[in-house]
C-alpha cells in the first residue's frame, strides 16, 4: 500500500498482480486494475479484463473493458460495448442495479441512465421499481 499511497503505480502493480494471483477478490482486482491504467498500461488492463470475463460473468469486468477502449482512445468500440451491454440486459432487477453500478463506478453516468431506462421498458408489467 505504500507504494499506491504515494503514486508509485509502477512499484504497486507488480505486488497487486500477485495479491490478486493468491487471492482474487474484487478488493485485490480493482488495485491492480487501477494501478494498470494510471500507469497508461491500456493493453494490459485490457488483457486482465478480458481474463477475469472469461472465467467470472460478472457486468463489472465488461464495463472495465469498455473503459480501457475509452481511456485509449477506442471510443467507437467503447460505446459499442457499452450498447451491447445494454441491449442484452436481464430483466431482473439484480442485473440492471449492478450493470447500472459499474458505469456509475466508471462515471459514465448516461449510460447508468441508459441502463435504468431499458431496465424499466424490461421490467415493465413485472413490479414496479416505485416502492
Amino acid at each position: 500500500m505504500f507504494y499506491y499511497r504515494n503514486e508509485e503505480f509502477d512499484k504497486a502493480a507488480p505486488l497487486f498482480k500477485e495479491l490478486y494471483r493468491k487471492n482474487p477478490n474484487q478488493s485485490n482486482y480493482n488495485f491492480y486494475f487501477y494501478c494498470l491504467i494510471r500507469m497508461g498500461d491500456y493493453e494490459e488492463a485490457e488483457r486482465f479484463v478480458k481474463e477475469q470475463i472469461r472465467t467470472k460473468k460478472n457486468e463489472r469486468y465488461e464495463v472495465d473493458l469498455g473503459y480501457v477502449y475509452l481511456l485509449s482512445d477506442r471510443t467507437s468500440r467503447a460505446e459499442k460495448q457499452f450498447e451491447t451491454l445494454i441491449n442484452d440486459l436481464n430483466p431482473d432487477r439484480t442485473s440492471i442495479i449492478n450493470l447500472a453500478s459499474a458505469f456509475i463506478s466508471r462515471q459514465q453516468y448516461e449510460y447508468a441512465a441508459k441502463t435504468y431506462l431499458r431496465g424499466r421498458s424490461l421490467m415493465r408489467g413485472t413490479y414496479s421499481f416505485q416502492q
